[in-house]
């Protein structure tokens, strides 16, 4: 997962210094959240599964064992590709189903599609929000190139 897939003389490398997700840019969300009237939820950990395959049960009982509120196997990569490329990220999950040990509510696929509604609604108005008021924010990481 790089946007190095051909090594070169002007390759540098991502130093982590703030993390994968920009603490600033997720503070700017959740005040732009508030003011739609749309109350964040607390931050979780987020934990990436390699698909394409579906997560195991294994998987989420190693992942809720580990301290990760979230998982799945999106998002993990495009933050890294991002973060290479300079872009600053924030990650706003929706939730319609549990996938820690012991949570079995399965949804109906009535109740599935009005939650998947619902959060389709949440990031639009997000993200017109964040469209329309937001403020620039440094970015905090650095690269590093060998010499």
């Amino acid at each position: 997962c790089t946007m190095f897939a051909t090594p070169d003389e002007n390759q540098y490398h991502l130093v982590l210094d703030e993390g994968l997700i920009s603490g600033p840019l997720t503070d700017q969300l959740e005040e732009l959240a508030r003011q739609e009237s749309l109350e964040p939820a607390p931050r979780a950990v987020f934990a990436y599964t390699p698909g394409p395959r579906n997560k195991s049960a294994a998987d989420n009982v190693f992942w809720s064992r580990a301290g990760a509120q979230l998982n799945s196997m999106t998002v993990g990569p495009e933050l890294v590709l991002a973060n290479e490329l300079g872009i600053l990220c924030a990650a706003v999950g929706v939730g319609h189903k549990y996938s820690a040990p012991g949570q079995h509510d399965r949804l109906e696929s009535d109740a599935m599609a009005d939650s998947l509604e619902t959060g389709r609604r949440i990031i639009e108005t997000l993200a017109t929000a964040f469209l329309e008021g937001a403020r620039p924010v440094a970015f905090g990481n650095r690269f590093y190139h060998y010499e």
